[in-house]
């Protein structure tokens, strides 16, 4: 396993996905930390590459944006309600400022795989 970073923006996974094809990509999947730079990386794979999505490599997202759709092939995602983040983000923001002194926490969000057409099982090269 390899980390890349990015900026969380399409150019970012843009870079970085033609960063790793310059070094010769050995990965068969690639996982981006949002949607945006998962739409750069495909972008990238197919001005910088031959190789196809998801024949050669699968790329998934994180946050099910609502454009990811209309990518070529339909973007596979991890769907996260944003709404509920949202609310749980503002409880602790107007506490911490009213005062209250919260212990570090970790919440646990629901997640959901939203398999569209950019994975596919791994192929032998």
């Amino acid at each position: 396993m390899k980390f890349v970073t990015g900026n969380f923006q399409r150019v970012g996974g843009f870079r970085a996905m033609s960063g790793e094809l310059k070094s010769r990509l050995n990965a068969t999947g690639v996982f981006c930390f949002n949607d945006e730079m998962a739409v750069g990386a495909l972008q990238a794979l197919h001005k910088h590459s031959t190789l196809r999505v998801p024949r050669d490599v699968s790329v998934i997202g994180f946050d099910d944006i609502f454009w990811e759709q209309a990518t070529n092939p339909p973007l596979t995602t991890i769907r996260v309600d944003k709404a509920v983040m949202g609310r749980l983000a503002v409880e602790r923001l107007i506490a911490r400022i009213g005062g209250r002194h919260m212990a570090a926490t970790a919440t646990v969000v629901e997640t959901e795989l939203v398999e569209r057409e950019s994975t596919a099982p791994a192929q032998r090269r």
